[in-house]
């Protein structure tokens, strides 16, 4: 068996002391993070494969059909738009709302923090103001884990919505009415 390199130990020792520092919120953020790159990671393969394989089906009934001028015709052109672009941008509800949890949750670890740590000031008092600058500082780790996620899911969101919406838009554009 080989023996792990020794920065990827002390990558992930780093990462455990960073999840360790945030408390328990660091863990329903990781579960979060994971469920929101999951659905990322679904949507890119889907439109690497899946959504090609759908463009081409609604091509193919749309140019079986002889007659494409009628108002039955726009309808059918229509349902086929509408099918492949719900395709498309299925699963982005989870994306945006998961996104918006993420600064949620990461604020609740803060108050969650600051509340500890103004519970141990009542406690002992305030004579140590470094060390309560250290717990002061540990307490916007949450906050800013929650952002950075949110952030990541922010610009994933934007790019799944925008590739969605050309290749709409191309397919409209393939899908030609007669005249």
């Amino acid at each position: 068996m080989h023996d792990l390199p020794l920065s990827l130990i002390g990558g992930l020792t780093g990462i455990g002391q960073f999840m360790s520092r945030g408390g328990m919120i660091f863990f329903w953020l990781f579960a979060i993070t994971c469920l929101l790159w999951a659905v990322i990671a679904e949507r890119l393969m889907y439109y690497g494969a899946g959504s090609q394989r759908d463009i081409r089906r609604a091509l193919d009934l749309w140019r079986g059909r002889k007659e494409r001028k009628s108002w039955y015709a726009r309808k059918i052109r229509a349902a086929l738009l509408s099918q492949v672009g719900l395709n498309l941008t299925r699963g982005m509800t989870v994306v945006k709302t998961l996104t918006l949890l993420c600064p949620m949750v990461g604020l609740l670890g803060t108050m969650f923090a600051l509340i500890a740590l103004f519970d141990r000031i009542a406690l002992v008092g305030a004579g140590n103001v470094s060390t309560l600058a250290g717990d002061l500082a540990r307490a916007a780790i949450p906050a800013m884990a929650g952002m950075v996620v949110a952030l990541s899911g922010v610009l994933a969101g934007f790019y799944l919505t925008r590739r969605a919406a050309q290749a709409v838009t191309l397919l409209e554009d393939r899908l030609g009415l007669d005249r």
